[in-house]
């Protein structure tokens, strides 16, 4: 959506819903809004690597 939103920029026209009022890319606040909503899908697709594999045998207490 950010694509489409930019390449409509590009040629001077912008991206307005009528039903939600955030997503409008003809004002500062609505594009940011938009931004940031693009930023937090990716960060979702992205693959959470946070702990490595552990072995059930290396969690048991004391051993």
């Amino acid at each position: 959506m950010l694509d489409i939103a930019e390449k409509l920029n590009e040629i001077g026209a912008g991206l307005r819903s009528l039903a939600e009022p955030w997503a409008d890319t003809t004002s500062p606040a609505g594009r940011m809004v938009l931004t940031v909503f693009a930023g937090m899908a990716e960060f979702e697709r992205a693959p959470c690597a946070v702990t490595p594999d552990v072995h059930p045998a290396d969690t048991r207490v004391g051993g």
